[in-house]
């Protein structure tokens, strides 16, 4: 059902979607892909893939790939005959590439050729088909022989998101009428499955592709930049294509940035993390991310579509979280699942479902959605390399050539800390490990990986690291000293990731170990990066600290200059210099305290960021609303880094956590959470 905001649930005016969650399994709600329009988010739900991988970035796009004519690059919702707009491999065809049948009626790119192929069954769409006729279909369908059955069957429904357009999501009598009619189409398919006997061998997934928003405020490019020379998609989301050789989206991002408008600009490679929306040349060069309410708009042409309900918003925005549930032999019943979900999951459902042995790939995580089976396939543990512990060098080769006087681990006699942090793909790390730290060096780059520590209330994060070069002898201070002379010149200075003193070890390293440490366990920032976000990120975890016990935090470097959302060759992290386009941070609080292992008998909280390593703060926000829009799902940071996270909490915990969106961050007290927001953004160290 396209545009069922799960919200309209609170109507009370449909019992027959009330009593399939009771009878069957549902999500607090599903988020959708970025943008929330309708055509990206049927064809993520089918495929399993964001809309920059499958290449429906939007409603209407342009891309001179794509065909001959100018005609023929534009894509719309009513000309997309062109194959090579849809990329990736929907469920319909992957079942038949099982040696299974598929039937549509009526969804995106199911009237279209994908890869040489078309569902079994399918239909070319035509909006006033019947509703009750469409169920018919789908009844006949179930009916037929073994052999011509088809095992999954796609049907869509075009409201209640025409309704919510034109008469807006808060409209009284108009929504109504239609929540009960759809109410009143489901009561119509179950009740002839149950005439028919098909209840108990039918599984059946409710779902919608996003909600749905009042639209309150119109902007206007034109009255902010000179739109010529730039193609302009409109909407929630807006897109800008430059057009005119010479134009650079530098500028224009320069232009629209910090205006004080209900927006925020992005260059293509600054796009959050968490949105997967870069990598597609058909996105344009910049993107627009309209606040809850606006719409954006190349002029005030009295040709725009005026709706009073819009969508497209970010997927964490309340009104446009979507309506999933399940009902059927293969489905909990009674079930609510605690967490909710993205809709690129429900590909991998429905493989789980029908034990498809062949998948395409997917951006999808296998197992999410176990808990809310009667019988999930098992699910077994991932492999990873074994890491080697890093060979630091002899005592009589390597000499002391910098000193600072807080910023390294100290190690004690007491265990190692267990290594928490592994990797599939980079046969080239190796680990240190002390009773409270661990660190991986990936030494093919001569760099650090990732920095993880139990940050505890009594640190702290002192304002300065105050480091001294001592001109020595040694190979390894003169390309330290060469490394950092050259990073000068760029504002650019080697800092500690957990910069945090230390409370209570006295122990030494061993002076092979404290040299090669010093040398290589910090990374390369901006000065003013470092001062105006990462410092204000480690005052606010040693905040959490002390609110809520000690804080796992796992830090390190993102290289991701094709912004294609993995982490990037050597070869490519080379010709940058080795400077990180992003740092990602992650940090765990347990409910009861952690163990020696890093593990928790308690509840787990998870919090990650992905944010880019810039001179300046994109867009002028403010630093709170700034880590919270670039926060980033765990999943999304292994695939930047390689690497991989919580192994030892066991694979279901572990995907939990993988997969978490934060919609906000954790709350800073039961007090007054604005008043530490703004000590934090004016003198973070006096809450130290």
């Amino acid at each position: 059902m396209d545009g069922f905001r799960v919200d309209y649930l609170k109507n009370n005016i449909t019992p027959t979607i009330e009593q399939l969650i009771q009878a069957g399994s549902h999500a607090p709600y599903m988020y959708g892909s970025y943008p929330t329009k309708t055509f990206p988010n049927h064809y993520s739900i089918v495929t399993g893939l964001y809309p920059e991988a499958h290449g429906i970035v939007d409603n209407k796009m342009y891309d001179p790939e794509v065909g001959i004519t100018e005609e023929d690059h534009l894509f719309t919702m009513t000309h997309s005959e062109n194959t090579k707009w849809w990329l990736g491999e929907p469920i319909w065809n992957t079942v038949q590439a099982n040696g299974l049948k598929s039937a549509v009626y009526f969804w995106p790119g199911s009237d279209r050729e994908i890869k040489g192929r078309r569902p079994t069954y399918w239909l070319k769409y035509n909006q006033t088909a019947s509703s009750y006729g469409r169920i018919d279909k789908i009844l006949h369908w179930l009916k037929l022989p073994d052999t011509e059955r088809p095992s999954v069957i796609n049907v869509y429904f075009d409201e209640p998101d025409g309704t919510g357009h034109h008469f807006g999501p808060d409209s009284n009598q108009q929504l109504r009428e239609k929540l009960l009619f759809m109410d009143g189409i489901l009561n119509y398919f179950f009740t002839s499955l149950w005439r028919n006997d098909l209840v108990n061998c039918i599984n059946a997934i409710i779902l919608t592709d996003h909600g749905m928003q009042e639209v309150t405020q119109d902007i206007f490019l034109s009255e902010h930049i000179d739109t010529s020379g730039m193609e302009i998609f409109p909407g929630p989301v807006g897109r800008i294509m430059l057009q005119q050789p010479g134009m650079k989206s530098e500028e224009v991002y320069e232009q629209l940035s910090c205006q004080n408008l209900p927006l925020r600009v992005y260059t293509r490679s600054d796009v959050p993390k968490r949105f997967h929306y870069s990598s597609s040349n058909r996105i344009g060069d910049l993107v627009i991310d309209g606040n809850a309410g606006v719409k954006i708009w190349r002029d005030n042409d009295s040709s725009n579509y005026k709706v009073l309900g819009d969508h497209g918003y970010d997927y964490k925005v309340q009104s446009m979280r979507a309506l999933f549930l399940a009902v059927g032999p293969d489905f909990k019943s009674g079930f609510k699942s605690s967490l909710p979900f993205q809709n690129i999951e429900i590909y991998n459902l429905i493989a789980d479902l029908l034990n498809l042995k062949y998948r395409a790939p997917n951006n999808g995580t296998v197992g999410i959605l176990h808990p809310i089976m009667v019988k999930p396939p098992i699910l077994q543990p991932p492999d990873h390399m074994r890491l080697e512990r890093c060979f630091t060098g002899n005592e009589e080769t390597l000499q002391f050539c910098k000193k600072c006087a807080v910023g390294l681990p100290v190690p004690s006699s007491e265990v190692e800390m267990t290594t928490l942090v592994v990797s599939e793909q980079r046969p080239n790390l190796c680990y240190v490990s002390t009773s409270n730290y661990g660190l991986l060096f990936d030494r093919n780059v001569s760099l650090l990986s990732s920095i993880y520590a139990l940050i505890s209330p009594s640190q702290t994060v002192p304002e300065e690291l105050e480091c001294s070069v001592s001109h020595q002898k040694s190979s390894v201070c003169d390309a330290l000293i060469k490394r950092e002379q050259v990073l000068t010149r760029r504002n650019i200075s080697l800092y500690a990731l957990l910069p945090f003193t230390e409370n209570k070890f006295t122990e030494k390293f061993k002076e092979r170990d404290l040299t090669w440490l010093t040398a290589e366990w910090r990374c390369p920032m901006y000065d003013s990066f470092y001062q105006k976000v990462w410092l204000y990120l480690l005052r606010l975890i040693l905040r959490y600290a002390q609110l809520y016990g000690n804080v796992l935090t796992i830090a390190g470097p993102i290289f991701d200059y094709n912004h294609d959302g993995l982490f990037d060759s050597d070869e490519l992290a080379s010709a940058r210099d080795h400077v990180p386009s992003h740092y990602f941070c992650i940090a765990a609080r347990c409910s009861t305290q952690w163990t020696p292992e890093n593990t928790c008998s308690g509840e787990i909280s998870t919090m990650s960021f992905a944010i880019p390593h810039k001179r300046e703060i994109l867009n002028c926000q403010e630093r709170y609303a700034y880590l919270l829009m670039h926060t980033a799902r765990v999943r999304d940071i292994e695939l930047l880094s390689g690497l991989r996270f919580f192994d030892l909490w066991g694979v279901q915990e572990a995907l939990i956590h993988r997969l978490h969106i934060n919609e906000d961050l954790w709350p800073l007290s039961s007090a007054n959470t604005t008043q530490l927001q703004q000590e934090l953004e004016t003198d973070g160290a006096r809450l130290l």
